[in-house]
């Protein structure tokens, strides 16, 4: 019984191969008509191999099975031809792309430089308050330290490394854990970078790893995840690849602001001001640069020179935060 199908399978093949062979042959008004014969031959043969496969439902009447089935692989091959047509047709009026002018945006303005609302968040307070509370639940105080990992601010981990003093084990092993686990990720991130600086030999990319080497290392300042003991250390490293990426890319603001971060951070005010003042002439956000410039000759008793910079950039209001002080110093309280 299998042979039949067989049979026609292998007949339909060879009718229709013969007739693209002769089809490709010399002028094509004098063998399309035998083109078509052999066509029409391969297609009602195939239609034989298939209504074999058919479910018997299908199957009868047997003459208008095959027909049909003949019919769709008499004219199957034109609707392909006409599909394959269609897409060429729509392929060619595609206009090329046209490659779109980009600016390049400094690191910290893509990731610390986000609309931020005046609001009170609700429960802070609470925050505090559970995270430093011995008598309070256990499940509750658990909940707190979740939630102070997920913001993941200098104040919340700090929140979560007074936790490793608690006198509840759950508390203090929640807060290694948490701790343990943010000093990874970031060592992590540091080896990988570090090892893609050894590695490097084209210079440009060689001071783009340095950058980010510098802000990895700063950011272990910064979130406070670092011990006082390391702060040196973690100072010098950020100085060090800062340095090394502004070799490169002198007009950098980011980097200055970094650089003068970092002289706050080690009590060289005269220095951080420098730094910030280079960040300013470099092109740096004012949201990032001018508060701390403003800060600096604050604490050094130069309260003109404050005066001076609020009331010349005035649209720092647009920050809520800094909009009261700016308010305060512009003697405009609008």
């Amino acid at each position: 019984m299998m042979m039949l199908p067989a049979i026609f399978f292998i007949l339909s093949l060879v009718c229709e191969a013969f007739a693209i062979y002769v089809l490709v042959q010399g002028e094509i008004e004098l063998y399309v008509e035998v083109f078509l014969a052999f066509h029409l031959f391969a297609s009602v043969s195939i239609a034989f191999c298939i209504w074999f496969f058919l479910p018997e439902k299908y199957k009868y009447p047997t003459k208008y099975s095959v027909a049909l089935l003949a019919l769709f692989n008499f004219v199957a091959p034109i609707f392909a031809l006409l599909a394959f047509m269609i897409y060429i047709y729509i392929w060619r009026s595609f206009k090329e792309s046209v490659e779109l002018d980009y600016e390049k945006v400094g690191y910290g303005e893509l990731f610390e430089e986000r609309i931020a609302l005046s609001k009170r968040r609700f429960g802070e307070s609470s925050l505090n308050m559970l995270a430093k509370r011995d008598n309070a639940p256990v499940d509750l105080r658990l909940k707190a330290f979740t939630l102070l990992k997920e913001l993941q601010t200098p104040k919340s981990i700090g929140l979560i490394k007074e936790g490793l003093k608690d006198k509840n084990d759950e508390i203090r092993l929640y807060s290694f854990s948490v701790i343990d686990s943010l000093e990874k990720e970031l060592n992590d991130k540091i080896h990988e970078t570090l090892q893609k600086y050894k590695d490097e030999t084209n210079d440009k990319m060689k001071a783009q790893y340095a950058e980010q080497l510098a802000k990895l290392y700063w950011e272990y300042i910064y979130t406070g995840i670092s011990d006082l003991e390391l702060r040196k250390f973690l100072c010098d490293k950020v100085e060090f690849y800062a340095k090394k990426a502004v070799r490169k890319y002198s007009k950098d603001p980011d980097l200055f602001v970094l650089l003068g971060k970092v002289e706050l951070k080690r009590g060289d005010i005269e220095k951080a001001k420098l730094y910030f003042q280079k960040a300013v002439e470099n092109g740096a956000s004012e949201y990032r640069a001018l508060p701390f410039l403003a800060e600096i000759y604050y604490y050094g008793g130069e309260f003109g020179k404050v005066k001076e910079i609020f009331s010349k950039h005035r649209h720092l209001k647009l920050d809520p935060y800094l909009y009261p002080i700016v308010s305060l110093w512009d003697g405009n309280h609008e």
